[in-house]
C-alpha cells in the first residue's frame, strides 16, 4: 500500500469507523538524558511497525490514555498523555536529569492502521512538555506544540508601523 493509499484508508476508517480495521495509537518519549527512548502503544497487544525513516520499532503495550490535540480555534494545540508507571520506569528516568538542565522530554504521537504498519497513517506529531504531574503510579504529561507564535519580534506596535491601531487607540 502506498503512503497516499494508507492515508486515504485511514481517513475512510475515521469517517465510517468500520470494525474491519483497527487504529493503533502510539507514543514515543525521548530525551537526551533518558537511558533509552520509550515506545508505547495504547492497548494490550505489542506491535511492530516502521517509523517514517524506515526504522523498525516494537511498541510496548500500555493501559495509557491519550487525548490528542483538537482544533479548538485558538491556535493552541495541546495534548494530554496519562501513563501508568507500574515499575517506576518513568520516575527513575526523571531522576537521571542533570542539575540545572532545562531540556524536557519530547512526546511524539503516531497512529497506525492495521492493514499496513510500514508507515504511520497519522503523524508524527511532536509535542513539547508543558507540565508533568505525578500521582501514585500514574504520570500525566500535558504537552503542546512549540510556542513559535509567541516569540517576541522586537518590534513595538505603534500607529506609525500599524496604521489600523489608530482607530483602536483613539
Amino acid at each position: 500500500m502506498t503512503e497516499a493509499e494508507l492515508i486515504e484508508a485511514y481517513q475512510r476508517k475515521l469517517a465510517s469507523n468500520t470494525e474491519k480495521e483497527h487504529v493503533y495509537q502510539t507514543l514515543q518519549i525521548t530525551c537526551s538524558w533518558f537511558s533509552q527512548p520509550y515506545y508505547i502503544v495504547l492497548g494490550t497487544k505489542a506491535i511492530t511497525t516502521k517509523l517514517e525513516n524506515g526504522e523498525t520499532i516494537t511498541w510496548t503495550p500500555s493501559a495509557a490514555d491519550f487525548k490528542n490535540a483538537a482544533n479548538n480555534g485558538d491556535m493552541d494545540q495541546n495534548a494530554t498523555f496519562t501513563l501508568p508507571d507500574v515499575g517506576n520506569l518513568l520516575d527513575d528516568e526523571l531522576m537521571r536529569r542533570p542539575a540545572g538542565d532545562t531540556e524536557a522530554p519530547v512526546f511524539t504521537f503516531r497512529a497506525y492502521l492495521d492493514v499496513d504498519l510500514d508507515y504511520p497513517a497519522d503523524g508524527p506529531v511532536s509535542y513539547d512538555l508543558v507540565s508533568l504531574t505525578q500521582s501514585k503510579g500514574v504520570f500525566t504529561a500535558n504537552t503542546g506544540v512549540p510556542k513559535l507564535n509567541q516569540k517576541a519580534t522586537g518590534v513595538l506596535a505603534t500607529p506609525d508601523i500599524f496604521p489600523p491601531l489608530r482607530g483602536i487607540l483613539a
